[in-house]
C-alpha cells in the first residue's frame, strides 16, 4: 500500500517532497495531475497541491473521498473547501512540518 500520494505538478517541488518523505521511510508515489492520481493505488495519505493542470486540489480531495489529505499551495490561497482540522501549508514550508502532519494523519488511521 502507498503511504503518501503526492499530487503536485511542479516537478522540482514534487521530487523534493518525495525524497524527503522517502528518507523518513514512507512509501511515496508522485502524480502531476488529477487523472494520474486517480489511476494509482489508494494511498493512506495524500499531499495535494492547490493548482493542477486538470483541476484544483479540492477536486482531488473530493475524488479521494475518505483519504486524509494535506493541502499545499504556492499562491497563498486555497480554491474550494479545506479538509477539517488540517492547516494549509503555504510554499515554501518546513519539511519537518509536512513530516509531522503526514505522521499525524497516518496515526489517525490514514
Amino acid at each position: 500500500m502507498i503511504d503518501v500520494l503526492i499530487v503536485e505538478d511542479t516537478d522540482e517541488t514534487a521530487r523534493t517532497i518525495a525524497r524527503f518523505l522517502a528518507g523518513y521511510g514512507f512509501s511515496v508515489v508522485v502524480c502531476g495531475s488529477i487523472r494520474e492520481a486517480l489511476n494509482t493505488d489508494r494511498p493512506r495519505v495524500a499531499v495535494v497541491d492547490n493548482e493542477l493542470p486538470d483541476g484544483t486540489g479540492a477536486d482531488v480531495i473530493a475524488a479521494l473521498d475518505g483519504v486524509p489529505c494535506i493541502p499545499i499551495t504556492g499562491s497563498g490561497e486555497w480554491i474550494g473547501p479545506l479538509p477539517p482540522a488540517v492547516p494549509l501549508l503555504k510554499k515554501p514550508f518546513a519539511m519537518s512540518e509536512l513530516v509531522a502532519l503526514v505522521a499525524a494523519r497516518l496515526a489517525e488511521g490514514g
